[in-house]
């Protein structure tokens, strides 16, 4: 079987110019740089800004800072989507491309992170009711999807979500807004802690 030629051109990524020639170079800085290049840079600066994979985790957990790191990353054409395509992993968690790419950790798909929660968390799912209930399993696919943005007040708005309830009844199927917004942030967090997947 012959090995097909990848097509020769540019394709911009999120603002990075990445070039498909014989091999594939990314443009950074003015330079283009080769894949290993590229990962090599990615894992120097990581390190800049990180030092441990807990310290990397704590930022995660927290969408404020995992959204100020993310932008950092992105003003130094670091994007977790385009090493997830270098790597053939489009269904890694960004979380673990960069742990990956800066400690050599396992890269893990989304589906063995929510695996990993649903076998950990299963009896406080379950101890919610059958909207809230519905809503956290509808969540965590997304997730698997779209990754950690997905588990979000935002997302209650979504069409899928809605045809389990209205927000009101959805908010007051949690016991309230504040424990929403606690079940959605241990959810986060539960997916980089379980057990499982360590």
């Amino acid at each position: 079987m012959k090995k097909r030629k990848p097509k020769v051109g540019k394709i911009v990524v999120k603002g990075i110019s990445v070039y498909i020639e014989e091999e594939i170079y990314v443009e950074v800085e003015g330079k283009k740089l080769n894949k290993a290049r590229y990962i090599e840079y990615a894992k120097e600066n990581v390190r800049k800004k990180v030092l441990t994979l807990d310290d990397l985790r704590k930022i995660w957990i927290n969408k404020e800072s995992r959204k100020k790191f993310l932008e950092d990353l992105k003003r130094k054409s670091i994007n977790p989507e385009l090493i997830a395509q270098l790597f053939d992993r489009p269904d890694a968690d960004a979380f673990d491309i960069i742990a990956h790419v800066a400690f050599d950790a396992p890269i893990l798909s989304r589906d063995d992170r929510a695996q990993a929660l649903l076998n950990e968390k299963q009896q406080l799912i379950n101890s919610f009711n059958k909207t809230a209930n519905e809503v956290l399993l509808n969540l965590i696919e997304k997730y698997k999807i779209g990754g950690i943005d997905e588990i979000s007040p935002e997302a209650l708005e979504s069409p899928d979500i809605q045809k389990i309830g209205k927000l009101k009844e959805i908010i007051d199927s949690f016991g309230g807004i504040d424990n929403l917004i606690h079940t959605l942030e241990g959810i986060s967090q539960g997916l980089y802690e379980a057990e499982g997947v360590r």
